[in-house]
């Protein structure tokens, strides 16, 4: 329901706006702005908390790699004077702040831009989506999320160690780190989504109420559709950073690009399996109430088999003619229910030799 709702947010702030109009279409308007800027070569790393975007070209040591990283994209004053300051399109600027753009990548002059989806599950076990824009330059690397949570962390903690591959290499292999680093979260949410249809195949085969399974099958297809969305335009998107010719991304980074590539493309045939397995949840769950509806049928037509017979006879002994001889012997009533109980007990030896019952 949050998702649909931010939708339809999402359009109707675009709609009747000229292309190019740098406007937010999330829900989290009450952000404050944060700029955090770490600074590193291979003998050094400088961390720094900026207030404003006006901050952050004044900053920049071309010596170093810049890894901005911007929080609280409501703030569309300061993005857009940001990208205007870094030669950026109002087109390219408008999609920073537009969550309902889909992933993508673009170039400038001299920028490249790319737009993912950051997927986890939060505290109540509700899938999350969150915007995130990343802008490549010569020197720097701008982030751009509207994320709560703290990211990137394990990404931080690499470049603050003295040794290792990630300090001695430029931005575009810090551009490829973080892409690296979506892509793991990736794969552990398609790792938590089978584990989801696994459970929930147990859960069927035990007999779970019928409106909670079909309530949850519902939600994994959400679910799934929703990381489609997110993970198949990766392999367009780092497909093309390896094969176009663009001197921001060196060689040797295209070749870590491409190893990427193959673990999206694993993780694309992992979301396209459970999308599978998902829809046949709900085949599975019909045919195991059709099933058990059919064993129902068979045990009460058994029974109205049974006593077809007995109602018969029942039937006839019950009318009132006058002369029906076998009315007057002494022990008739009981030599009825004999004959019954012997029709009763032949019928269900028949069945059972039958392997109906």
């Amino acid at each position: 329901m949050a998702v649909t709702r931010q939708r339809r947010i999402s359009r109707s702030k675009k709609m009747g706006l000229a292309p190019g109009s740098v406007v937010y279409t999330g829900l989290k308007n009450d952000r404050e702005l944060k700029i955090d800027l770490i600074q590193y070569d291979s003998d050094s790393i400088k961390e720094t908390e900026l207030k404003t975007t006006s901050e952050c070209l004044s900053a920049m040591d071309p010596a170093m790699v810049n890894w901005f990283i911007v929080n609280g994209l409501n703030h569309t004053g300061e993005i857009e004077s940001l990208g205007v300051q870094s030669k950026m399109t109002l087109l390219d600027i408008e999609d920073l702040v537009n969550i309902a753009q889909r992933p993508t990548l673009s170039s400038g002059d001299n920028y490249l831009k790319v737009i993912l989806k950051l997927l986890y599950y939060d505290k109540g076990h509700e899938l999350v989506s969150e915007h995130m824009s990343m802008v490549l330059f010569n020197e720097s690397l701008i982030v751009f999320h509207e994320s709560d949570e703290p990211v990137f962390e394990s990404v931080k903690d690499r470049i603050r160690k003295t040794h290792g591959r990630i300090r001695s290499r430029q931005s575009d292999y810090l551009m490829f780190a973080l892409m690296d680093y979506i892509v793991d979260h990736y794969f552990q949410l398609t790792e938590s989504l089978t584990d989801k249809v696994e459970l929930m195949e147990d859960q069927i085969f035990r007999g779970v109420d019928q409106e909670s399974i079909t309530n949850d099958i519902q939600l994994l297809k959400k679910e799934v559709v929703r990381i489609r969305r997110a993970v198949n335009p990766l392999i367009e998107i780092t497909g093309r950073m390896v094969r176009q010719e663009d001197e921001l991304i060196s060689d040797s980074t295209k070749v870590f690009l491409k190893d990427l590539q193959d673990h999206v493309s694993q993780v694309v045939e992992s979301v396209e399996m459970n999308r599978e397995m998902i829809w046949g949840l709900m085949d599975m769950y019909m045919s195991i109430l059709s099933n058990k509806m059919n064993e129902v049928m068979k045990v009460l037509t058994i029974i109205s088999t049974i006593f077809i017979p007995l109602s018969f006879i029942a039937g006839v002994y019950g009318m009132n003619f006058d002369y029906m001889p076998e009315l007057g012997y002494r022990n008739a009533y009981f030599i009825l229910l004999g004959i019954m109980a012997v029709l009763i007990l032949g019928m269900i030896f028949y069945f059972r030799r039958k392997k109906w019952l």
